[in-house]
């Protein structure tokens, strides 16, 4: 069963689980449940008073966007302690960006709400009924002692809620703090972020300083609770830029962030489990295990069902690929000469199936050979040489990823590719251009040595339309 997991945070921890910024995410975990945008001290302080509550509409109005509304009722409700309650959750994840960069606001009655009074003031009920009850706004950089106070405080309540009311879910904290480096694409340099995106509140001092108090929270929570796991990242690594789905932002990185931090959590469930995912193959039973010092597949003789995660499955020398991605073994029953058929299966839920078969003696293997399962092709979201693709398949790459391939015959449009059945060191790669109009229409071929990684130049091979010419219309009448 996949693990279940859940954030609370900002969208640093909350975007590893979006299929448009890491796509296989739910082959790997079952996610659902989730708080965006609410601080800790905000979730553990005095519910409003009921006379407030009552008031709350049930349709939020104002000059902000549908999630903006959604967050601010939740921010008045805190609901989120109540779905803790009965989510039942493996894994949450945890950052501290909401706690950072905007504090709270303090209400007469003893109560908080999340500081972002710039968007909460222009929502009706905010202004008509909680601005009344405003007594002050507490923020990290201009009351660090007193907000720290109050921020501990909420941060142990949160950790005692949690062992009193979900005691099975572990907390992973996601230390990745802001960066204000800009990565400027179209003249390949790194520019100051604060500067690009026009922050007249804050520059690079002042990003800093905040990622000094962000270090503070992350080193209480380690420091005080044990049994926190964390994700760690070398922070120069990482840097925003125009290509994020969400734009330029102090939070919003590079894809190699994304993939980092996914591949870090599934580590964490490894190391906490022992294994990945099982699953269900026959009633009654569980795939099995690899031994960790495995070395290739050819070790692994025993008959049965296993279950690979990805970072097992790439250690392994005599493996089909080098795509990540988690797989099925199966080892049929042995002949009495010690002959067997080994069987992988690629374990995907969005790309196409792939499965492999092969022959095992006691002296050796055969090749592996692809069997073609499923009708949906693979996206190709990163690859810089189409030399490297050598295993049989279809695949789709979009203009963006084209646009970075070296030998791509274009570098232009979305382009699906065919790479056929191979001889020992060769292979025929096809591309054809994805369009609706005739007149675009393109097809480029090219044999591969694999062996090598050498190919003869990219050929291409001319459409026409077909119809009745109007010469032949004219022969037809005579």
């Amino acid at each position: 069963m996949l693990p279940k997991m859940t954030s609370f945070g900002a969208c640093v921890s909350r975007d590893l689980f979006k299929s448009s910024i890491v796509r296989d995410y739910k082959d790997f975990f079952d996610f659902s449940n989730d708080q965006y945008h609410m601080s800790v001290v905000s979730l553990m302080s005095q519910p409003l008073s009921e006379d407030i509550l009552t008031q709350i509409p049930e349709i939020i109005e104002g000059d902000v966007n549908n999630f903006v509304k959604k967050c601010f009722k939740e921010d008045l409700t805190k609901s989120f302690l109540e779905e803790i309650k009965t989510f039942n959750q493996d894994y949450m994840l945890l950052d501290f960006y909401m706690d950072t960069y905007y504090g709270v606001i303090e209400l007469d009655n003893g109560s908080y709400i999340s500081g972002k009074e710039w968007q909460y003031k222009k929502i009706e009920f905010y202004n008509e009924v909680i601005a009344q009850h405003v007594q002050q706004v507490i923020t990290p950089l201009q009351h660090k002692e007193k907000y720290m106070s109050l921020w501990k405080k909420s941060i142990d309540e949160f950790m005692l809620f949690m062992k009193t009311y979900s005691k099975d879910t572990k907390i992973i904290l996601n230390t990745k703090k802001f960066t204000n480096k800009f990565y400027n694409e179209k003249n390949e340099v790194f520019e100051d972020l604060s500067v690009v995106i026009k922050d007249a509140k804050r520059d690079a001092s002042t990003i800093a300083e905040l990622n000094l108090i962000w270090d503070e929270m992350n080193e209480y929570l380690l420091t005080n609770y044990a049994n926190v796991e964390q994700l760690v990242f070398d922070e120069d690594k990482y840097y925003s830029s125009d290509s994020n789905e969400w734009g330029a932002f102090y939070l919003h990185f590079n894809k190699e962030f994304y993939e980092e931090a996914q591949q870090q959590l599934i580590n964490i469930v490894l190391s906490d489990r022992g294994y990945f995912k099982l699953e269900q193959v026959l009633p009654g039973g569980i795939c099995k295990k690899i031994d960790d010092n495995a070395n290739s597949f050819d070790e692994i003789r025993e008959w049965g069902y296993y279950y690979l995660p990805t970072n097992q499955y790439l250690k392994l020398k005599d493996k089909p690929n080098n795509e990540s991605a988690g797989y099925f073994l199966q080892n049929h029953a042995e002949t009495a000469s010690g002959f067997f058929i080994q069987e992988l299966t690629r374990a995907s839920l969005k790309t196409t199936i792939q499965s492999y078969k092969r022959i095992v003696t006691k002296t050796g293997y055969s090749e592996w050979n692809s069997v073609d399962i499923g009708d949906e092709v693979i996206y190709l979201s990163k690859v810089g040489d189409l030399k490297d693709m050598s295993h049989r398949g279809e695949y789709y790459i979009t203009d963006k990823v084209a646009r970075t391939i070296v030998d791509h015959p274009t570098q232009k449009s979305g382009w699906f590719l065919n790479v056929s059945k191979k001889t020992k060191d060769s292979c025929v790669q096809e591309l054809i251009k994805k369009t609706t109009i005739d007149a675009n229409m393109q097809r480029f071929y090219r044999i591969l040595n694999f062996k090598e990684k050498t190919a003869t130049s990219w050929m291409e091979q001319s459409y026409m339309k077909v119809g009745v010419s109007k010469e032949d219309k004219d022969k037809k009448k005579k």
